[in-house]
């Protein structure tokens, strides 16, 4: 289930890294063999009584939204500010599904403390060659969060607003074994957060901009 009207590689494009522009300006679909993944964007509402219709899109930037920092181990995505997520398994029904489980599994988040809204554009990641999409979700209320000790070394719950791409720092990234590469940052209380993660919260931040994510669940 997509969300409609979604802003999709317009909104990457603002929060791409530099040598990854013109691959995404020419990429009409992911190549064949990419492997399927999804992550969970998860937001966490702030208390309001009542919200006047106008004040919707203010409520929601002042949501939070959930990230991880990965813990560090050979392979391309060590150390990476990231959501909750992973690839699909055999066993799982939808990506919606693995989506929920790979949280369950970091974070140990239990699928009925959630609200899935759908599922958001699918973005492509050459290092990994995997094909993420996103599953935009709210918690339903607060509980604690467990990280998975071999999978997870913190989270953090960032408010949405932090997220317009205007906001966003030029960077130089260290990727490992004297590589570095150019790219638009969100820096916040010592993370630092480009790439996929970066590029797909430009679109969740567009989707508030736009009014797309209004549901019966946040109508006052």
């Amino acid at each position: 289930m997509y969300l409609p009207n979604l802003p999709g590689k317009s909104a990457h494009l603002k929060m791409a890294p530099e040598h990854r522009v013109p691959t995404l300006i020419s990429e009409a679909s992911p190549p064949p063999g990419a492997i399927e993944s999804a992550v969970l964007v998860l937001l966490f509402p702030q208390k309001r009584d009542n919200p006047p219709v106008e004040a919707w899109e203010q409520v929601l930037l002042e949501w939070d939204v959930l990230l991880i920092e990965r813990t560090v181990y050979d392979g391309v995505h060590s150390g990476e500010i990231a959501f909750p997520g992973g690839k699909r398994e055999k066993g799982d029904k939808d990506l919606i599904e693995t989506a929920c489980r790979e949280a369950n599994e970091e974070l140990a988040l239990k699928y009925e403390h959630v609200t899935v809204f759908g599922q958001m554009t699918p973005l492509y990641v050459p290092p990994s060659n995997h094909l993420i999409y996103p599953v935009l979700a709210c918690a339903c209320w607060e509980h604690e969060l467990i990280p998975h000790p071999h999978e997870v070394q913190s989270y953090k719950k960032i408010p949405l607003h932090h997220f317009n791409p205007e906001n966003s720092m030029p960077c130089t990234i260290d990727i490992g074994k004297g590589k570095t590469v150019k790219a638009p940052a969100y820096i916040y209380e010592g993370y630092s957060i480009w790439g996929a993660t970066a590029m797909i919260l430009s679109e969740l931040y567009q989707l508030v901009l736009d009014a797309k994510l209004i549901t019966s669940f946040i109508r006052p």
